[in-house]
């Protein structure tokens, strides 16, 4: 499957450290996790998170999801020692460099509560009641679903750490904020789920179509590829998209072509109106 999403920039390590450090000179009870996307890898996961002197503990273990717990996102607590830290953070850069896969978190909470804190967010529920997973440890999709929140519908997902690093579609360092105060663990429902209104439904649809279709074409046309970085093309394709909304363009072939049109243009180096 293609992801539009490039490989880790030279200086991730170094500025994450940083921000792992600070956060720790702020925060001297937090403990400093890497959240991982199994899906993306699971053989090479589980292997890592099999032989690393760290904590790891599956999210869909022991709720409505445990069926799926080879695709399950991974919770790994690192060791306080900095130097053994440091070494299983760049174990995990290495194996996730180049995948949506990898963020940090750091939080006061123990491993046993952080996993119960995001296991309430495990599906989202429409206004007909209707459920859907959540890929929230797929980084792609992870500041999407938050956008798609209202403000105190995210707060209860930062309301469980102090800080959330993703590394980002350009592959630096990204902050998605967290909370001032102690992290507190939500409370997750029978189903572990969260209601979302249909409009927010379909904006988190919209916010995914872009990465739909360059994956549906990467299938039937990969040598159009060849010429892109991955985050440029995320970013004009979805502004490629926001023009045909704009024009009311609606119908799939036409946006799939339009798409396919401004894969071709890149390749031959002419430009077009993006």
């Amino acid at each position: 499957m293609y992801c539009a999403y490039d490989r880790h920039t030279v200086e991730l390590p170094a500025a994450l450290g940083s921000a792992m450090d600070r956060c720790l000179e702020r925060h001297p009870d937090a403990y400093l996790y890497a959240l991982i996307d199994s899906a993306f890898a699971p053989e090479e996961v589980a292997a890592l998170a099999g032989t690393a002197s760290a904590a790891a503990v599956a999210i869909y273990a022991d709720t409505p999801l445990q069926g799926f717990e080879e695709l399950s996102p991974l919770l790994v607590q690192f060791p306080q020692d900095k130097a053994q830290r440091d070494a299983l953070v760049a174990r995990w850069l290495e194996l996730c460099n180049g995948k949506p896969m990898l963020s940090f978190i750091a939080s006061a909470l123990d491993i046993g509560h952080l996993k119960q804190h995001f296991s309430a967010f495990l599906q989202i529920r429409d206004d007909s009641k209707q459920r859907y997973f959540l890929r929230f440890a797929d980084v792609c999709t992870t500041q999407d679903i938050l956008d798609c929140l209202q403000p105190e519908q995210k707060q209860a997902w930062l309301n469980g750490m102090y800080a959330w690093w993703i590394i980002a579609r350009n592959g630096g360092l990204q902050s998605l904020g967290g909370t001032p105060t102690a992290p507190v663990a939500a409370v997750p429902n029978d189903w572990h789920d969260q209601h979302i209104s249909d409009a927010q439904l379909i904006r988190l649809g919209q916010k995914s179509e872009a990465d739909s279709w360059l994956s549906h074409l990467h299938e039937t046309r990969p040598e159009l590829f060849a010429q892109h970085q991955p985050s440029v093309l995320y970013q004009k394709t979805s502004r490629l998209l926001q023009q045909l909304d704009q024009q009311q363009v609606r119908e799939d072939r036409v946006r799939l072509r339009q798409v396919l049109e401004l894969l071709k243009a890149q390749q031959s180096g002419t430009s077009g109106a993006i």
